[in-house]
């Protein structure tokens, strides 16, 4: 609005000096107001513009000022995003895991690993029934290799057939081509 109210003053102004662009009677040399009535006319509408702009952006501060002042004076709101609080399965488990804790403090439990001693680690001859299971495990290597050879012959079969095909194939192509 204050940019339109200055150009209007802008184009009053050049009117004056100028005459009326249609021919009309103006602020020119012909009109009425010239020379320094002009220039008088002009400083008291731009000091008048210059007001209007300056009390509107007075208001425009204080308006900013209050809003800004009312967004700093609002009370402190807990941000409960960030607290946690445990439910009842976690507290079960660390009831749990609690005692668990106190129940190994209390016998002193050491590690297998550090605790176990070379007999016990290489010495295990308590298996009594050793001959019979390697018996068995023979026994179903022998079956698998059996059941094994019986469907790689005819997978070796299909093979060397496709070879031969690909064989008469490829020399077809080359004839064709003409590199044979």
């Amino acid at each position: 609005m204050l940019l339109s109210v200055l150009i209007s003053a802008i184009v009053v102004g050049l009117r004056g000096i100028y005459g009326h662009p249609l021919g009309g009677k103006g602020f020119g040399v012909d009109g009425g107001l010239g020379g320094s009535d002009l220039t008088a006319g002009l400083q008291s509408k731009v000091s008048q513009l210059s007001s209007v702009a300056q009390n509107a952006v007075q208001a425009k501060i204080q308006s900013i000022g209050s809003i800004k002042s009312s967004l700093t004076n609002q009370e402190h709101v807990p941000d409960y995003s960030r607290q946690e609080y445990e439910g009842l399965p976690s507290k079960g488990l660390s009831i749990y895991d609690n005692l668990h804790a106190k129940f190994g403090s209390l016998t002193n439990a050491q590690p297998i690993v550090d605790s176990i001693r070379e007999e016990d680690k290489y010495g295990n001859t308590g298996d009594k029934f050793y001959p019979v299971g390697r018996k068995v495990v023979d026994g179903f290597e022998s079956f698998s290799n059996i059941i094994n050879k019986f469907f790689e012959v005819p997978r070796e079969i299909t093979r060397q057939i496709s070879r031969g095909i690909t064989d008469k194939l490829n020399s077809v192509g080359a004839k064709i081509v003409g590199l044979m």
